[in-house]
């Protein structure tokens, strides 16, 4: 994946247009018109720069600090002033005048002007398109008719400084309003040209600036940030360091093992960044206008011309015009939510889990970890001596929480040596290691193994909600492990929120019917699933998919990334490592997060609402007003304040949800 920073864009037009272009020599894309990034997936080993150069816009490799230049307003500020004053108070041959000063700002703002007459002869429309043709008509017939002192310099000077005093502000409007997922990164200390294999010190009470191994010393780490855990973390020898994360106390050395841009905390701002990039009825809608706006109003312009014999009439149909608004409404929305909600912990991958939030009917429920802590206690165990080793061995590098307890368990009440050994995974059942089984009474009976002496003291401990694994060699049942996995604190609350709210709950669940039934009876659930394989958590997801449900999978995002992936939203409930964000559309900390999510999406549809209810409106009467038939006469100057100001108020409603988030 690489990231560039993308120059010249004026409206959501230039984003598009940038998509399809690269998508012609198939190269896979996204442009985030808000941030101004382009996020290439793939990019079939084409020079990319060169294709977006062509279609007008610059690349900036996004880890460069090269500066922007803007446009110098002063000097076009006071010229303006000085050309309306001219034009106001009719002074005699002034024509002249006026005509230089235009041309001199002209010359200036000659960057903006250039890029949309090129996007005119490649047919590639943009508001650029509108401002360059509605300037440059009047610059020419007020040329041609000097004379006669039928002229609009005042106009074109006015417009030009009212557009780009009305771009600078939208920048700092957007700017703002992506603040929440900008700022992600500031807390990193900037350290520039670290190679891979640099090893750094990090002392108490300072901010690690690069993901690497520890490889000396031990520490207390704050991993919030990355993790969204509040729980402090010990770490040592061998131990990952993220970027971002504050050392406590303790003092260590790392070694930086991967790239700048590959770290989990870029990655996770490049995902939050892409989430604003969707594709759903609402966008897919928005897109569409955009594409067919400008030809439209070149089209009006014309006609209007044609009509009504006004020149003037036909200029100000083109810069009242405002595709701009348009391709903000929806975007700009996007970013504000899912930066108020990352300031929540809640990070969202994909941007539609936002709209589709509030229409969810269903949400399903992976048991351990979700409904419950996922961190389960032994409550008793009957191993032999000979297995102790073999056992802690065979649970050690496994993911499970089950596994994760046991081997806790081994390893600090007995003395175990650690070996490599090549386990057998048998999904969602157990593991196998040479004549050994270690798992679920079902894993022992699929093996042929005789379980009818354990049948009974297995069904009373399931029926008190305990898991019961099994340890077998030979295929002789050799020990027995139970744990208990408590409900989570705030689930009970949770649950009562969807029967409050009309949402139907269910448990899909890997564990015995006895331990699952527990369960769901403690929380009210009605309905639950139980002993479903991974693979087959996936087909329950669809069978209700099918019956037009909005469907809610909620798991731990590792032993559930079918079902997740399989649902209309796929939230992963982070299990305290790094977030998996690949896995899902939502990672939240808590299950009460859910209830923070709908409210946000809720205020997001909201404002979007508004925006695109504003703009459509704006542009329909601004256009109809431009054209005369209303019998208003505008200035091309009062229908550039008007375009500009359209843009903007957009950007202040949202700045009004970014308030309604922060409350």
């Amino acid at each position: 994946m690489k990231i560039y920073r993308i120059k010249g864009m004026s409206c959501s037009a230039c984003a598009v247009k940038i998509e399809e272009g690269l998508e012609k020599y198939g190269v896979r894309a996204k442009v985030n018109f808000v941030s101004e990034k382009l996020v290439v997936e793939d990019d079939n080993s084409v020079d990319i720069v060169n294709i977006v150069s062509k279609l007008g816009y610059e690349l900036i490799k996004d880890n460069e600090n090269i500066e922007e230049k803007e446009v110098n307003l002063l000097p076009i500020g006071i010229i303006a002033i000085i050309v309306l004053i001219l034009a106001m108070f009719h002074i005699q041959n002034s024509e002249y005048v006026q005509l230089i000063l235009s041309l001199i700002v002209l010359i200036l703002s000659r960057d903006i002007l250039l890029i949309g007459v090129k996007s005119i002869f490649k047919l590639t429309f943009t508001m650029y398109s509108l401002i360059s043709l509605g300037v440059l008509i009047s610059f020419l017939y007020s040329v041609f008719n000097l004379k006669n002192n039928l002229i609009y310099f005042d106009g074109i000077c006015m417009t030009i400084f009212i557009v780009l005093l009305g771009k600078k502000i939208e920048k700092r409007l957007k700017k703002n309003t992506s603040k929440a997922i900008e700022n992600l990164t500031n807390i990193i200390p900037i350290k520039e040209n670290i190679e891979i294999g640099t090893v750094l010190s990090l002392n108490k009470d300072m901010v690690a600036s690069f993901d690497g191994k520890i490889i000396e010393g031990y520490g207390i780490f704050d991993e919030k940030l990355i993790t969204g855990e509040s729980k402090q973390k010990i770490k040592r020898e061998n131990d990952r360091v993220y970027a971002g994360c504050k050392l406590i106390d303790g003092s260590i050395k790392y070694v930086v093992d991967i790239k700048k841009e590959d770290m989990v905390i870029y990655k996770i701002k490049n995902m939050l960044e892409l989430a604003c990039e969707i594709q759903s009825p609402i966008t897919n809608f928005t897109d569409k206008v955009t594409k067919i706006f400008v030809p439209t109003v070149i089209l009006i312009a014309i006609v209007t011309y044609i009509l009504g014999r006004s020149i003037n009439n036909a200029i100000c149909v083109l810069l009242i015009s405002c595709p701009c608004a348009i391709g903000l409404s929806i975007p700009i929305c996007l970013v504000v939510t899912i930066g108020s909600l990352a300031k929540k912990n809640i990070l969202i991958k994909d941007g539609s889990a936002i709209l589709n939030a509030t229409r969810i009917d269903k949400i399903v429920f992976d048991k351990t970890g979700t409904l419950t802590k996922g961190k389960p206690s032994i409550k008793d165990i009957e191993i032999l001596q000979e297995d102790i080793d073999i056992v802690y061995n065979m649970e050690k590098n496994l993911s499970h929480p089950l596994a994760k307890a046991i081997k806790e368990y081994l390893k600090r009440k007995y003395v175990v040596e650690d070996k490599d050994i090549k386990v057998r995974n048998y999904q969602g059942l157990g593991v196998g290691y040479s004549d050994y089984l270690v798992g679920s009474i079902n894993l022992l009976k699929r093996k042929g193994i005789d379980v009818s002496e354990i049948n009974n003291k297995y069904d009373d401990l399931s029926k008190e909600g305990k898991t019961v694994i099994l340890i077998s060699k030979y295929k002789e049942i050799r020990g027995l492990v139970t744990l208990i996995d408590d409900i989570n604190d705030n689930t009970p609350l949770f649950i009562n929120y969807c029967k409050e709210n009309h949402i139907d709950t269910s448990i899909l669940s890997g564990d015995n019917m006895y331990t699952t039934r527990y369960i769901a009876d403690k929380l009210g659930i009605e309905k639950y699933a139980f002993e479903v394989l991974p693979y087959n958590k996936s087909r329950y997801i669809e069978n209700i998919l099918e019956k037009n449900k909005v469907v809610a999978m909620v798991g731990d995002g590792i032993n559930d990334i079918t079902a997740i992936n399989s649902a209309d939203i796929g939230i992963a409930i982070n299990n305290g490592a790094v977030p998996t964000l690949e896995t899902s559309d939502v990672v939240i900390n808590d299950l009460m997060d859910i209830p923070v999510l709908q409210e946000y999406s809720k205020l997001c549809l909201k404002y979007i609402k508004e925006n695109l209810f504003f703009t459509l409106i704006y542009n329909i009467f601004g256009i109809m007003i431009a054209t005369g038939i209303f019998g208003i006469q505008l200035t091309p100057m009062i229908a550039s304040m008007c375009m500009i100001l359209s843009s903007i108020s957009v950007l202040l409603n949202t700045l009004r949800l970014k308030r309604s988030c922060n409350r």
